[in-house]
């Protein structure tokens, strides 16, 4: 089913690379005018030529999402440039540092912490406002199955993952009756730059051996594609949900939908 975003104004951290880019790349394709942000200008940039191959709309704002006048001024350009943005997808991340508490370093720990949680909570602050002011907006935070699970060995990314889940069902909470849905996801076990950086690593765990290096490019379309799906609205009855979307959208809400019938 193909979605018409003509429109909408999206705006996606961790833009560069990844999931964000082909989440940005499929929301332009669907006629989203899309800001990107992510640190490497270079990386935006070939994000860039991409959409303007098929005539999509695209702002490139390299920055920081852990910091505030980053945020701030990229989302003012966004707004100037398209307008209010109505749809935010806050893909930044990373997953180091590997080890054990006491043994991990307790600063790079805590970037991790900033990367997932306070990009978002920066991002959200700084949209919200004009969400409710233009009655309402959607939000994706992109989570983890490592939400659901103790990692050992690599708590950085699995506490800050479980963070991200709680600070939407507080968004969800808050701001419902305002407009806004908001979504946390599980993306699905998806091989990109910084798993594979993970699976080269010999501090990582074990965990990411059954995975193929080389296979990506599909799920990543269909991370891209299940985005502009949620953007649609059609799917506005899972807000406030944890989603996998290794499921299709589809029997996730049907099983929302039989569990309150």
């Amino acid at each position: 089913m193909s979605h018409n975003l003509s429109g909408q104004v999206a705006f996606v951290t961790g833009a560069g690379r990844g999931i964000g880019r082909s989440i940005a790349r499929e929301l332009a394709r669907a006629g989203a005018s899309v800001g990107v942000m992510a640190r490497r200008r270079e990386d935006l940039e070939d994000l860039a030529a991409e959409i303007d191959a098929f005539g999509g709309k695209v702002l490139l704002v390299p920055g920081d999402v852990t910091s505030n006048e980053d945020v701030l001024a990229a989302i003012g350009a966004v707004t100037a440039a398209f307008g209010p943005v109505t749809l935010l997808v806050n893909n930044a991340g990373q997953s180091k540092p590997y080890g054990k508490i006491g043994t991990a370093d307790p600063l790079v720990w805590w970037q991790t912490q900033e990367v997932h949680v306070l990009g978002p909570m920066l991002t959200m602050s700084a949209v919200i406002p004009s969400m409710i002011a233009h009655g309402g907006g959607r939000i994706v935070n992109i989570a983890s199955m490592a939400a659901k699970f103790i990692g050992v060995e690599s708590s950085a990314y699995t506490v800050s993952k479980a963070t991200v889940v709680r600070l939407g069902e507080h968004v969800h909470a808050e701001h419902k009756d305002a407009g806004i849905k908001i979504f946390s996801i599980h993306p699905g076990s998806i091989v990109t730059d910084m798993v594979r950086g993970s699976m080269a690593d010999p501090d990582a765990p074990r965990r990411f051996d059954h995975l193929d290096p080389n296979a990506a490019d599909g799920e990543l379309l269909r991370v891209g594609s299940q985005i502009v799906e949620l953007a649609s609205g059609d799917f506005d009855a899972l807000a406030g949900e944890f989603i996998d979307l290794e499921k299709p959208l589809s029997q996730s809400l049907a099983e929302a939908q039989a569990a309150t019938a």
